[in-house]
This record gives structure tokens, C-alpha cells and sequence, in this order.
């Protein structure tokens, strides 16, 4: 069993910094202990007195899997019973009248938490800290659960800690609904479309993408700093994990097909004509095609090529018997996955928790060579680092934040393959996974980069 004296120096930092603010922004990197830490000075702030129990917000997996499991790796937090509150409302009802240490709630029944809570008296010890894990999931300050989250359940509670995996935000937007919670309504607007329209700018006329006024940027900088800590991504050890970029040529009657949805909106496949009926949805047909299909109205799937799947069973052969990571994104894809693996174990949409442990377990324990991950499902509370692997992305995201999320299920502490996950990526050329790599780079929003990518195809 592992003890504080096997902390990291960050880790110990970040256990004083969550001690000594009652509300905070924490900024740590997947990988980097964040469970253990805030664990730890929950611990340490109950035995001191100062609080009596805590309530976690987290997504399903990780309230489930991560929090409750982890009192079992540490010394310090042994002690702890942590509760996950599942199931039907009977049965959540029943163990939060049960008495507990943490109580672990899925942040999708966060408004069932805040009206169940609603007439509990304000000196109650569930009201002592409030935990939001992942809190980069409530960025939209227009959706329910930030708005909950602002506005009704955070008030109530003397502690806030809001963790993240993500280090650094896709755009500085994000940043308004943590911090306006860590500082208690102190620095900004209450208005979010206020706090936009002074401080940023829009650069497109349809208004959904916006930066900041350069000197608006030293002032951001420091309220965020006043409210939030963050481990920088250096400090954490981990092993490496540049992408090793495979470049496809489709065949050229693919290529045609591509041409002529970016050009018409339409593709005339031998069986049927594939409508676009606008540029996000071209977008999006535009990324089935660079995966070999096409659907209809009907989610019926087209083959437009193979040239992905030929080569990824090229490449697995050439890997031979190491075990394999493989990331999708399409249920196309998946069944394609199938079909060239059989028997292929996954993680994705409609896969029970208990399934998901199993196959967790299984593949840390060596007995999986094979396994398909999709990023959202993936993206937290996952741990994939006890055996040596290759990650090979078969799809390609539009989110950075899910990329590198995805990535760290598998290269972080305690990976098995020492310093380097071999980390491949399948591009097909000449379509808009050329896009998604500028993405995932950072180098350009998701709307530039597919903006980019078609100008290019035009010119």
C-alpha cells in the first residue's frame, strides 16, 4: 500500500493549496494524482475539525470506479468510506441517508442532488465541501448543469474544490464558470454574455468564436491565477507519447466522392445520392467519409473505402502480439473494428459499469490483447497503464481536450512500457483528418481548422 512519502513534490503542494482555500480552482493534468490529493486533504481537514463530510460531482465511471476504489491504494485515506450514490432515486435516497465519509454523485443527476437537498438546514455536515471533479465538463455557462452548479448548489456549501485533467482550457470562455464559483461572484460580471461582450471579441459574423482583447489579457491572467493553482504538465512524470503519423492515399474514386461533397454539399454513391444540408453537416459527413462510409437520414452506413481498415490490419500485423489500444469514434467504425478483431472487447456507448470493470481488469491484467476505446467514454476515470501497448487512433477527434485525455488512459504513472507509449495515428490524405491534426495540435479551433482544410481543397 502506497503512503504520503511516496508524493510527489506537486502532489504534497497541491494537498496545501486545496487545505488552505476554501474555494478553488485545481488545474492538474491526467495522471497526476488529483483523486489521491484531494482525498488526502479531505482527510486532513476532517481530522483537524474542519470538515465532516463531502458530497463529489464526478462523471458516471469515475464517481462509480475512481473515487470509491481509491481509499484502498493509500495509507492516509484507508479510513475513508466513500459512498457511490446510484441507481433509482429509491436507491440513491436510501445511502444518502446512510452515514458516510464522501458521498460520490454522477454529474448527471445533478439536479436531482440540488433538489434533494434543497430543504436539508445549512449546518449540515453534507454542506461542508463540495467537490466538482472534471469540472471542465460545465464549461457552457448556458447549460443546466453550470447553471445548477452557479447558481443553486455551490452557494450552499462552506468548501468548493473544482479539479480538471485539463491543464489548460481550449479558449479562456472556459474559464468563466469555475471561476466565478471559486471566487464567489467577487471578480467578473454575473452575466457571462456581459463578461464576453467586454473582455473578447467575435472573429466570425455567426459569433461562435471569440477572443480576447489583448489588454484584457495580464488582468484575466491574474484573477484566474487568485483563484486556482495549477500543476504545470513537466512536472508530472509520465511516459512520452508523440504521435507517430501513418499517412493513407485513398483510391482515387474515394478522393472523388470527397471532392464533390466539399464542393456541392452531395455525393453520388453507385447506390444512392449522400445529402449535406449545411457546413456542419457537410463537416461531419466529411469525417465519415475519411473513415470509409457514408450514413443516410436513415444512419444506414455506405462504404465509399477500405483503404483504413486495410491498413490497420497491416500495421496490427507488424505489431504482431503487443497489445493494442484502439481509439474509434463512429459506431461504423466499431463494427468495422469487429468485424476485422472478433470477439474485440470495447468501451463505449452502452457498456454496463460492471462490464466496464471487467474489461478494464481484464486488459490490466494482460488477458486482452485487443482493445477499442472511444474517446468519450474514455476521456475520464479510466486507468489502462498496466501493461505495455500500442495506442492506435483508427478515428481522429476534434477536441484536443479529448485527444490528450484519451492518450493519458494509458501513458501516465505506473505505465507498464516504461518511458514511450508508442502512439499511432491513421490520417487518411486529403481529407479532413488533415484538419483534425492541426486540432489536436492546438494550433487552430476546430472551426479554423476546418476552415483551413476546405480552403485548401477550393483553392
Amino acid at each position: 500500500m502506497l503512503s504520503l512519502n511516496d508524493f510527489h513534490d506537486y502532489q504534497h503542494n497541491s494537498v496545501t493549496e486545496l487545505y488552505e482555500r476554501s474555494h478553488v480552482l485545481g488545474m492538474m493534468p491526467t495522471g497526476a494524482g488529483k483523486t489521491a490529493v484531494g482525498l488526502t486533504t479531505f482527510a486532513e481537514l476532517q481530522r483537524d475539525g474542519e470538515v465532516r463530510r463531502a458530497i463529489v460531482l464526478a462523471p458516471k465511471r469515475v464517481a462509480e470506479m475512481v473515487w470509491p476504489t481509491e481509499p484502498a491504494k493509500w495509507a492516509q485515506i484507508k479510513h475513508l468510506d466513500i459512498a457511490y450514490v446510484g441507481g433509482t432515486p429509491k436507491q440513491r435516497m436510501k445511502t444518502l441517508a446512510e452515514s458516510h465519509d464522501v458521498y460520490c454523485v454522477c454529474e448527471n443527476n445533478i439536479k436531482w442532488i440540488e433538489e434533494v437537498l434543497a430543504d436539508t438546514p445549512a449546518d449540515a455536515p453534507v454542506f461542508d465541501l463540495l467537490i466538482v471533479d472534471e469540472v471542465s465538463r460545465y464549461k457552457n455557462p448556458r447549460g443546466s448543469w453550470a447553471k445548477t452548479l452557479r447558481h443553486k448548489l455551490a452557494p450552499r456549501f462552506k468548501n468548493v474544490w473544482m479539479l480538471t485533467g485539463t491543464p489548460r482550457p481550449n479558449s479562456e470562455l472556459d474559464y468563466f464558470v469555475p471561476i466565478t464559483v471559486a471566487s464567489q461572484g467577487r471578480v467578473w460580471p454575473r452575466s457571462y454574455d456581459r463578461w464576453r461582450q467586454e473582455r473578447f471579441y467575435s472573429t466570425d459574423y455567426q459569433q461562435r468564436d471569440w477572443s480576447l482583447h489583448q489588454h484584457y489579457a495580464t488582468q484575466l491572467n491574474a484573477d484566474v491565477a487568485q483563484y486556482s493553482f495549477r500543476v504545470p504538465l513537466e512536472v508530472v512524470p509520465r511516459p512520452s507519447s508523440d504521435p507517430i503519423r501513418h499517412n493513407i492515399e485513398l483510391p482515387a474514386a474515394a478522393q472523388e466522392y470527397c471532392r464533390q461533397m466539399q464542393r456541392d454539399f452531395l455525393t453520388r454513391l453507385p447506390e444512392r445520392d449522400i445529402i449535406a444540408f449545411d457546413s456542419a453537416s457537410s463537416s461531419g459527413k466529411l469525417a465519415q467519409m475519411a473513415q470509409g462510409f457514408l450514413y443516410d437520414e436513415d444512419k444506414a452506413a455506405h462504404k465509399v473505402h477500405t483503404a483504413k481498415t486495410d491498413y490497420l490490419k497491416e500495421l496490427l500485423e507488424r505489431i504482431g502480439g503487443d497489445h493494442v489500444c484502439l481509439v474509434y469514434w463512429f459506431k461504423e467504425d466499431l463494427r468495422r473494428l469487429q468485424a476485422l478483431i472478433p470477439g474485440l472487447a470495447y468501451l463505449g456507448h452502452g457498456v454496463t459499469g460492471v462490464r466496464a470493470r471487467e474489461v478494464e481488469r481484464a486488459w490490466n491484467a494482460g488477458e486482452t490483447q485487443y482493445l477499442a476505446i472511444h474517446p468519450a467514454s474514455a476521456g475520464h476515470g479510466l486507468n489502462l497503464q498496466k501493461v505495455e501497448a500500442h495506442m492506435v487512433h483508427y478515428a481522429l477527434t476534434w477536441s484536443a481536450e479529448l485527444y490528450a485525455q484519451t492518450v493519458a488512459r494509458v501513458a501516465r504513472q505506473g505505465y507498464a512500457g516504461g518511458d514511450r507509449l508508442m502512439n499511432h495515428l491513421l490520417v487518411a490524405e486529403g481529407t479532413i483528418d488533415e484538419a483534425k491534426i492541426l486540432r489536436v495540435e492546438g494550433k487552430l479551433t476546430a472551426q479554423e481548422a476546418a476552415m483551413q482544410y476546405i480552403k485548401s481543397v477550393l483553392a
